[in-house]
């Protein structure tokens, strides 16, 4: 079955080859050590690097989103799930100030 019809069927009560896998969290430090770079998902941690991509300007946030992106795709395939978390967390408002 492909991870769409192993889904669909475990959603509508029907068979599958195997139980669907979905991690609804990984730490920026464990998909780290698996992809082999600073991975840009997680919690607390991304909350704080999309903090300072806001404060830093449009680009720099369109960058901080592409990246979290492009590396929660990465840790989703390398952990062969069958759903997919396309964003960590997100937070559209530009701090008022820097402490």
């Amino acid at each position: 079955m492909t991870s769409k019809e192993r889904v669909a069927a475990a959603f509508e009560g029907r068979p599958c080859d195997k139980i669907p896998i979905h991690h609804l969290n990984v730490s920026s430090e464990v998909a780290s050590a698996v992809l082999g770079h600073e991975a840009f998902v997680g919690g607390g941690i991304q909350r704080w690097r999309e903090a300072v991509a806001l404060w830093e300007g449009e680009d720099a946030h369109a960058e901080f989103v592409a990246r979290s992106r492009r590396d929660a795709l990465d840790v989703a395939r390398a952990f062969e799930n069958d759903l997919v978390r396309p964003r960590y967390w997100g937070h559209s408002v530009k701090p008022t100030r820097r402490i």
